[in-house]
């Protein structure tokens, strides 16, 4: 059974802190989840990071100045406001208590200054893409289902996780799909992760419906978690695009993308929803 935490059909927009073009309210309601990305290491963006805290910057000028507010207005007309943690050279190591614990402190200064207060949210939940390089470390995921449980018991149940594993074939780098698989079947069992969508974008040649095809499947494959068979439900595993208006060698077109989605539903691969 699909997480009831998230929209029933789930369509999620990344927005870049560091280059928005729009304030948030400006995006349509069709967009019923926004990953605010990213929030990085707060020692200086260094790789991994040395405490486990991150931190999250606002953007300059209006859009800055007005993102409490329209966080609020966003949220009220029932868009979920997520914060992405990691990816683009930000992902931090959560390998130790210590860590972990200093995560979870800075996540809950992050709300604060972005206007939430105590139990009291301005947002409604993680999109994990601590992907890169965390493969060196196997206690990663154990640290991170830890995070889930207490941010819940925190913020409340209805507090969101959800993640954007890379789909990458060997001949792209993809060594590393096998531990994201792992570490996301270990956050689906500990019963924190509500959503995930494979990137079927960067470097190239990812933007196929073959490829897209092969990673649902793949997603979808039980895994042996903690000694526990365990299978990642269609219903959690959405797809992730990046659109060109004509398409690159590493972005879909509108009409490829479009007609790529609607053949995983024809056939059966019913992906949940997809982000852009």
């Amino acid at each position: 059974m699909a997480s009831t935490r998230i929209p029933a059909n789930p369509v999620i927009l990344y927005w870049v802190w560091w280059a928005p073009f729009k304030r948030l309210v400006d995006f349509p309601t069709t967009y019923n989840m926004i990953n605010m990305f990213h929030a990085y290491p707060a020692d200086g963006e260094a790789v991994g990071g040395n405490t486990g805290a991150v931190s999250m910057r606002k953007p300059g000028g209006t859009i800055g100045t007005n993102l409490n507010a329209d966080m609020v207005t966003c949220r009220a007309r029932g868009q979920k406001l997520l914060i992405s943690v990691g990816g683009a050279g930000g992902q931090t190591y959560l390998q130790t208590q210590a860590r972990a614990d200093a995560f979870i402190q800075s996540i809950k200064d992050i709300n604060v200054t972005y206007g939430g207060s105590g139990t009291t949210l301005a947002f409604d939940g993680i999109d994990w893409n601590n992907f890169e390089g965390v493969s060196s470390f196997p206690a990663q995921s154990t640290w991170m289902a830890y995070i889930g449980g207490q941010l819940r018991s925190f913020y409340g149940d209805s507090f969101i996780f959800t993640s954007p594993p890379a789909a990458f074939p060997a001949s792209n780098g993809g060594s590393q799909t096998s531990s994201d698989r792992l570490l996301l079947a270990k956050l689906y069992k500990e019963g924190v992760l509500d959503l995930l969508c494979p990137q079927f974008y960067d470097p190239s040649d990812l933007n196929t419906l073959a490829n897209a095809r092969y990673y649902l499947d793949y997603y979808n494959t039980a895994v042996t978690v903690d000694g526990v068979s365990t299978t990642i439900p269609r219903d959690y595993i959405g797809v992730g695009f990046s659109c060109a208006a004509t398409g690159t060698s590493a972005r879909w077109s509108f009409t490829n993308a479009q007609t790529a989605y609607s053949t995983l539903v024809t056939d059966g691969r019913t992906p949940k929803g997809a982000f852009n």
